[in-house]
């Protein structure tokens, strides 16, 4: 797995973020992840099934997340509340969203997204060998992806996205 493979998360990232939001935003090169990172205080994660197998994990500090629910919902929400989960949540699906669109396979699903916002506990984060890291900069904070996921190709042979 490459991170150049990752490309369609970067690309939705971007899009979704200045279209809903109206914020730029300057996503970093991808890495592959290795060894410990830091906690984030907000954490959504959506699932891939079907053609498209794994998970992809939007992270960020409450203070980005508080800033991008403002602008996304047009009120003041805190982590924590149900709101604020929806919003961040809302987000991490549509970026998700995006990028299977942009993988060209048919048959791939998402879930609906899991949000932990903590109330003010850092969400834990799992890692797995070979994810690759996003970091998205932007007026609000940063952003950052966490991406295991795998294509099935036609053959039955399985390409990373």
């Amino acid at each position: 797995m490459t991170a150049d493979q990752f490309d369609v998360f970067a690309a939705s990232l971007r899009t979704v973020f200045e279209t809903m939001l109206n914020l730029p935003v300057v996503v970093e090169r991808p890495s592959v992840l290795d060894g410990a990172a830091p906690a984030f205080e907000v954490r959504a994660e959506v699932e891939f099934s079907g053609a498209a197998t794994g998970r992809a994990a939007m992270l960020m500090s409450a203070d980005t997340g508080r800033k991008l629910a403002a602008i996304f919902a047009g009120a003041a929400l805190a982590p924590g509340h149900r709101d604020f989960d929806d919003a961040i949540g809302e987000l991490a699906h549509m970026v998700c969203g995006g990028a299977k669109g942009l993988f060209g396979v048919d048959g791939a699903w998402i879930s609906c997204p899991s949000v932990d916002s903590g109330g003010g506990r850092l969400a834990l984060r799992r890692r797995a060998p070979g994810a690759v890291r996003l970091i998205g900069r932007s007026e609000c904070g940063d952003i950052e992806m966490e991406i295991e996921v795998t294509l099935a190709s036609e053959g039955g042979r399985e390409a990373a996205a």
